[in-house]
């Protein structure tokens, strides 16, 4: 078994999930290794992927283009992402002005694939 950051952590999620809310059409998981386990787990309870529950994951990794269905995922620029927390950090640590919320913006990107 792994952790909750996990294939079988993404699993055990939509397990969880769908046995509160059976009903549910969609999942958007944490990552996209936690987003494969919960394909392989909608499989297990007979869903049809995307017809029946449309699954996105987050980091945009090759990996998803690997499983069946084909992930969806939405991709951040990490490097974007560090680069403004130095800043921030830089800021805070010599007394400048800290950038504003609306300025600490990285764009995202979805890659729409088969999953959703």
């Amino acid at each position: 078994a792994g952790g909750a950051q996990s294939v079988d952590g993404g699993g055990a999620a939509l397990a969880t999930l769908l046995a509160a809310h059976p009903d549910v059409t969609a999942l958007f998981a944490f990552n996209d290794v936690m987003a494969i386990g919960a394909l392989r787990e909608a499989r297990r309870f007979g869903l049809r992927l995307p017809a029946d529950l449309a699954v996105i994951g987050f980091d945009g990794l090759a990996l998803g283009t690997l499983v069946e269905p084909e992930l969806s995922s939405v991709a951040v620029d990490t490097r974007a992402v560090g680069a403004l927390a130095v800043e921030q950090a830089a800021r805070l640590v010599t007394g400048a002005e800290p950038l504003e919320p609306g300025e600490l913006v990285v764009r995202a990107r979805l890659h729409l694939r088969e999953s959703a």
